[in-house]
């Protein structure tokens, strides 16, 4: 067995929060305005389970409640915070809250169940990676995955429009391509996953290039919707099959170039009063909020960006404060079930600078088991 790591905001005297890191089996951690206590609890090296579709989790507390989405929306209803007490074990391959236990589920089984045939992944180059390893998960189960359709950019920070049209000749005729991308490697795709088994069950993952909340990579000549790209994708592009799952990783290393000020204006009267109207009843809708960066692992052409202030903060920061925003925007909508969210990812990739590329993106490894975690937690029911 072994020694797990814990991950914690502390309050420091200057009215800041930081990350505090020990191993789990120190009783205590003293922050400099207070103390947290914490029980050493068991945690076994991450392993997948013979049993075909099973993903088994290492972190074992069969004492506490089994972490869950409703478990997660009923803590946010009485603390009005996420969970921020999250456990890591040795070798980085599985995390939990203190406050519960991942327990595996039959991803396989769980798609069946709750009859889940496309997913969709919005945001930026962070979401282009969690689509990836989502397909690399699934594979992991037992299913057979190939891409069957991309975004060709030309150039390439300019929407593909012929991707949208996806072969309509009339709507094609009537979009515009309107402000350029500031990511590069952003490309839309689509994946498809066919189980092994003898039933060759099929789930649709598409990645869905998303860089904000409001904007105007796209838009519709005469159209009754509002002219943005978001619009475009809701109203209209998804409008005859919208996905049964979807996981909106809000990409909040591109917001906070902007003031925090504007996010706050504009997510709740803009994207989230359009996801609402959309939704069907029988969808799924997650908001996920940001990781953390590392000034210390930017590369060396990046020295625009090192260190960098973004309206008076650093990176990670301004996404931290981004991602309270996010949640005290989102409360009572969890609340009454009309959307979801997860846990607070600034908080869960604090102790991550070793798995960070370049200051911002992770090694595959973070994705992975993000989704481990993620769909165990989503697919437990009681």
């Amino acid at each position: 067995m072994k020694t797990p790591l814990i991950v914690s905001a502390c309050v420091t005297s200057s009215g800041h929060t930081r990350s505090v890191r020990r191993p789990l089996t120190t009783l205590g951690i003293a922050c400099s305005l207070g103390l947290v206590l914490f029980l050493a609890l068991p945690t076994y090296d991450v392993t997948f389970s013979d049993a075909p579709g099973v993903m088994n989790p290492s972190m074992l507390a069969p004492k506490s409640p089994v972490c869950s989405n409703e478990f997660f929306r009923k803590f946010i209803t009485e603390h009005h915070r996420y969970p921020d007490a999250i456990k890591w074990n040795a070798n980085y391959t599985d995390f939990s809250p203190l406050l519960c236990h991942v327990q595996s589920q039959n991803i396989e089984q769980c798609m069946k169940r709750k009859n889940i045939q496309r997913i969709a992944v919005y945001g930026a180059s962070q979401a282009r990676r969690y689509g990836l390893q989502l397909a690399e998960t699934l594979k992991k189960i037992g299913f057979v995955c190939n891409k069957k359709k991309e975004e060709k950019r030309k150039p390439i920070h300019r929407i593909d429009l012929d991707y949208f049209a996806a072969g309509n000749k009339t709507l094609r005729s009537l979009m515009v391509a309107g402000s350029d991308y500031i990511c590069s490697g952003c490309s839309s795709y689509q994946i498809t996953c066919t189980a092994k088994d003898i039933n060759r069950d099929v789930v649709n993952i598409e990645f869905i290039s998303t860089e904000n909340v409001n904007t105007t990579k796209l838009v519709v000549i005469n159209s009754t919707f509002p002219p943005t790209y978001e619009h475009f994708i809701f109203d209209i592009y998804l409008q005859k099959s919208f996905p049964d799952l979807n996981i909106f990783f809000v990409p909040m290393n591109h917001i906070k170039r902007q003031p925090i000020e504007r996010f706050v204006r504009e997510f709740p009267v803009t994207l989230l009063p359009l996801v609402k109207k959309v939704k069907p009843p029988t969808s799924d809708f997650f908001f996920i909020p940001g990781t953390s960066e590392f000034e210390e692992r930017r590369k060396a052409h990046a020295t625009d960006y090192k260190n960098r202030l973004w309206y008076g903060l650093l990176a990670t920061d301004a996404i931290r404060k981004l991602n309270v925003e996010l949640l005290s925007i989102l409360e009572s909508d969890i609340i009454n079930g009309k959307v979801s969210s997860f846990l607070d990812l600034a908080e869960i990739t604090a102790s991550l600078s070793h798995l960070c590329q370049d200051g911002s993106h992770f090694d595959d490894q973070w994705y992975f088991t993000f989704w481990k975690v993620f769909l165990n937690v989503y697919c437990h029911e009681g």
